[in-house]
């Protein structure tokens, strides 16, 4: 290959190398570089020993198990995050989880975490039956002709397709029609029980009865009168413009609600702990141990609540309530407590502001309910809400408004929380359209320019050859071979992982600038962008060089020989994909059922924080989020390579299947006893059917790169075949992207009853409108009484009447108990 860096080196004068041995160390290392030919970290992988890659796999499996322990023994300690469901959800749950997990019918996972998240198990036990079919196949047939007895290394090259005589190559073109064929089948059969299964579900989502229309208010108006006469009954609500006010004032509340159960919940343990201290009582029951087990507790809480002591010591202008000072209301209070007294003053200002605060959301919302019914355009934004009674009536008023109006811009089925509200009112500005434009020019941007940190990737394969300047015999007789092994196996593959963790997130913020008005649009998009960043840089770039630079020079060069040039590259990089697939898998499930993130957060939370009873409900229903659109594409990159590998070599197949079973039962695990929250993000389906039709990625370059083989190989007669079978694999890709792309269908209301359709009633569709007539405001977040935990020694009930007495403050005393060690618990 030709080098012009080489030769301008060549050039340097030998005298300026001799006189400073900076400049000759400098020039030694560039000369050797650019004299060698460029190669990525998975070419450096090439000719990995056996030993070297099982010792790889073994320290990742080691790592694994690793977390599969530390899981077991953290479970039962931290249950709020490992297994909330059981608490939360009063299921028959085994007390054998590892057999709940193969037992349980995965449909049932629709009514716990939603269709994507089914879909998402789906997808992993699909690919994993797929490859095992392909193993089943291909293993017996190539690895035979694969294998070479006269290999001096036993290295992993003996498994692949290197150095293949042509003559044999006809056994890899039947291996390839076979993969083809039945990846077709596999993707007619699951998109046709997808839609099927999509169907069946969608109806019953009561957001799917919903439209946001953007548009004028006299022409939303005009075309609601207009389309009146069709029979259609639906609710109409506008958004008030100062929605964002009435917002803060919300937000305020809700804080000053956990506020206040949290100053009330610091007032019960100082009592508990008061009371559970006695030391008469401790010295007639003679359980000392637990007198000093409590005392280490109560120390815990004393430092947790140390900045209240120490302002409790600070001169106060307000002053106690009057009923506060009468000592048979309020007999712990007749002792010198200042904790106890600064802590009833602030409860008692909370409660000033807190009513305050209410008063003027009241106003507020009556002063919207008043616009409504004037239909103010002054006081109303151009959107508007309609709620039907049936998702199907819905759907037949929107094609009308459509056809209608073609300005106006109908959304049906969005959660009423993940709206984008602040995209929503730049939808007809200029603005929008030059976000829109930047954020696509900064998307490839980050695509191509990436090559940086990937860079580095390649940095680090190259470490042996600068290695090579200076050896000498005394050195290399200390090199460990298990470390350079390491070096050779896990340290790519990690720095991989590392690289790729924060390009979701710009992806997804590029989603945003886009002018994209829900969640459910930003995670179609990011799962676009963040397949395409990872086939160029996990397959493309890892594979043929260490930049995406050396692909274009060479395709640019010779556009005819990309074939070829893949051909030659592929095997030389099947070592590292093989140890990739299968180490991405298992730390991607350990770290699904370890979940360090979270319980990091926990044993913080516990050790500098006192959570009340609603905080740590809060916590067990919100611990777990997916989003869906950035974990898609991880699991579908690793399905191309394993589909591109599968006849070059075939070893790929059986890791694939173990790492997908792998990652397949950590979301078992994770669905069944973690994951309690609605996907507001719901895409029905959408995304799973996208990744289908994404594998066809990796269908493209497992042909091509078969087609530069045979052309080397001089097997013109098998290039004629090749060539016909791109093209009728280009044939039903198109087919297939009109398959799979499609319109929910929705039942008709007057077969409701044959289909399971669900219709609302009057009253639940006023109550559920609410929820889009103020953005961002859920109602469910609210506190609706203050929970105060059940106690054997009365204080609960005590402090139940003495708030409601006070305060007028309900308290529920039947939600949570707290034991003898002083945890609280939820009732199951």
């Amino acid at each position: 290959m030709y080098n012009s860096s080489g030769n301008i080196l060549k050039q340097k004068n030998s005298t300026d190398e001799t006189t400073n041995p900076v400049i000759f160390v400098t020039h030694s290392l560039l000369k050797f570089f650019a004299e060698t030919t460029r190669t990525g970290s998975a070419q450096f992988q090439q000719g990995i020993t056996i030993r070297a890659f099982l010792e790889g796999l073994s320290i990742s499996f080691t790592y694994f198990l690793f977390q599969v322990v530390m899981f077991l023994v953290l479970r039962m300690k931290f249950t709020s995050i490992y297994q909330p469901n059981v608490f939360l959800r009063k299921g028959n749950f085994q007390s054998n989880w590892v057999l709940n997990l193969f037992k349980t019918d995965n449909s049932k996972i629709i009514q716990i975490a939603g269709l994507d998240a089914y879909f998402m198990i789906r997808y992993l036990k699909t690919l994993t039956i797929f490859f095992f079919l392909l193993s089943v196949m291909n293993l017996p047939m190539l690895l035979p002709i694969h294998y070479r007895k006269t290999s001096f290394n036993k290295t992993l090259e003996m498994l692949n397709m290197s150095n293949i005589e042509s003559e044999k190559l006809t056994f890899h073109f039947i291996a390839c029609i076979f993969t083809v064929i039945l990846l077709h089948f596999l993707l007619y059969v699951e998109i046709s029980r997808s839609k099927e299964i999509i169907n069946d579900n969608i109806n019953s989502c009561r957001y799917q009865t919903k439209l946001l229309v953007c548009q004028k208010l006299d022409i939303i108006r005009d075309t609601n009168e207009k389309f009146s006469n069709i029979g259609v009954t639906n609710k109409l609500c506008y958004i008030p413009r100062n929605y964002r006010d009435i917002y803060a004032v919300w937000k305020r509340i809700y804080k000053l609600e956990e506020n206040m159960e949290k100053i009330i919940f610091q007032i019960y343990l100082e009592m508990f702990y008061k009371k559970h201290l006695n030391k008469k009582s401790i010295k007639q029951q003679g359980k000392w141990f637990y007198h000093y087990f409590h005392c280490i507790r109560y120390y815990i809480f004393y430092q947790k609540t140390i900045i209240h002591r120490l302002s409790a010591f600070i001169p106060k202008n307000s002053t106690l309530p009057q009923h506060l000072s009468e000592p048979d209301l309020l007999p712990s209070l007749t002792e010198d407590n200042k904790f106890l007294r600064n802590r009833y003053r602030n409860l008692e200002k909370k409660i000033k502001d807190y009513r305050n605060l209410v008063r003027i959301f009241k106003y507020h919302l009556d002063l919207v309910g008043s616009n409504n019914k004037l239909d103010s355009g002054d006081h109303l934004k151009n959107v508007a809400i309609l709620t039907f009674k049936t998702p199907f009536e819905a759907k037949v008023y929107k094609n009308l408004i459509e056809a209608e109006n073609k300005t106006t811009i109908v959304f049906q089925g969005l959660h009423s929380y993940d709206i984008i509200w602040s995209n929503v009112e730049s939808t007809y500005r200029v603005t929008h359209l030059l976000k829109s434009l930047t954020a696509y020019t900064l998307s490839i941007f980050v695509i191509v320019g990436w090559i940086i940190p990937v860079a580095l990737v390649a940095l680090l394969s190259q470490i042996p050859y600068v290695a090579l300047l200076f050896q000498n015999s005394k050195s290399s007789d200390f090199t460990p071979d298990f470390f350079s092994n390491i070096v050779t196996t896990i340290l790519p593959v990690v720095t991989l992982i590392i690289l790729t963790e924060a390009v979701p997130f710009i992806f997804r913020f590029f989603s945003y600038l886009k002018g994209y008005i829900s969640g459910t649009e930003i995670e179609k998009d990011t799962q676009r962008w963040f397949f395409a960043f990872l086939f160029v840089h996990l397959f493309l770039v890892v594979t043929i060089s260490s930049g995406v630079s050396f692909v274009i020079e060479n395709v640019l060069d010779n556009p005819t020989n990309f074939p070829t040039l893949l051909a030659q590259e592929l095997p030389k990089s099947s070592n590292f994909f093989c140890s990739f697939v299968i180490m991405r898998g298992v730390s991607y499930a350990g770290g699904n059922f370890l979940r360090i993130k979270q319980l990091s957060i926990e044993i913080f939370r516990k050790s500098f924080q006192i959570s009340s009873p609603h905080k740590k409900l809060k916590a067990m229903r919100t611990s777990l989020s997916f989003q869906w659109g950035s974990i898609y594409p991880i699991f579908t990159i690793l399905g191309c390579i394993t589909i591109i590998y599968s006849v070059i070599a075939p070893l790929i197949l059986p890791l694939s299947c173990i790492s997908f079973t792998f990652v397949n039962l950590s979301f078992q695990y994770m669905f069944l006893y973690q994951f309690n929250s609605e996907n507001k993000s719901e895409t029905y389906g959408k995304l799973y059917l996208h990744g289908l039709i994404q594998l066809y990625a990796g269908m493209y370059f497992l042909e091509l790169c078969l087609l530069g083989l045979i052309s080397i190989g001089n097997r013109y007669d098998l290039v004629i075949y090749m060539l016909i079978l791109i093209i009728g694999t280009a044939v039903c890709h198109s087919k297939f992207i009109k398959f799979a792309s499609y319109d929910h269908s929705f039942t008709n209301p007057k077969n409701e009853s044959e289909q399971g359709v669900i219709t609302w009633d009057e009253n639940y569709l006023t109550n559920c409108i609410q929820q889009f007539q103020f953005p961002n405001i859920n109602y469910n977040k609210s506190l609706k009484r203050i929970w105060i935990p059940w106690d054997k020694y009365g204080i609960a009930e005590e402090q139940e009447d003495v708030l409601h007495l006070l305060f007028g403050i309900i308290c529920d005393i039947d939600k949570c108990y707290i034991d003898e060690n002083g945890c609280v618990n939820l009732y199951n």
